[in-house]
């Protein structure tokens, strides 16, 4: 999946909050954002917005479903739009929702809050939900087989210590 860079700006502005209704994030909070989403990302301190859309567009290239979002990709929208973390002027993320789907529906998506106050994301032209992987057997991860390595280093190390 590949979006406009124009999309990607808009989404990284609303990531890092040069964006009205979401929190100004600084280069550690930036780095800490990608880190609650289960992201190996830290941010290098170049330019905030620049630097995050480069890690959307590697978020974007991860295998999808046609007509689709990258798991990783939904996830980041769900941490980023949480209702726990509405202003006092936007109690109900009303307004971050419509700045978050202006470059979203560019790109043919949509996100709304489902009566579990989780955000969900559609595409506008098929109407179908975008769901999370009902596949358990993803693939690994780089960090999880370096810790699988690891496990299985240490653990056959222990058994044939005696």
């Amino acid at each position: 999946m590949r979006f406009r860079d124009r999309n990607l700006k808009d989404i990284a502005d609303c990531i890092v909050g040069d964006r009205q209704y979401f929190p100004y994030r600084s280069s550690f909070y930036i780095t800490q954002f990608f880190d609650e989403c289960d992201l190996p990302y830290v941010h290098d301190g170049s330019t905030r917005w620049w630097w995050t859309a480069e890690r959307l567009k590697e978020l974007l290239e991860e295998p999808c479903a046609k007509d689709s979002l990258p798991e990783k990709f939904i996830n980041l929208l769900r941490i980023l739009m949480y209702k726990s973390d509405a202003t006092e002027d936007d109690p109900e993320r009303i307004n971050a929702l419509i700045e978050l789907n202006k470059p979203l529906s560019r790109e043919g998506f949509e996100a709304f809050y489902g009566n579990d106050n989780i955000l969900y994301v559609r595409n506008i032209r098929t109407n179908n939900l975008i769901k999370p992987s009902e596949n358990p057997h993803r693939p690994f991860t780089e960090d999880e087989l370096k810790k699988r390595e690891l496990f299985t280093y240490k653990l056959f190390r222990a058994m044939f210590r005696r």
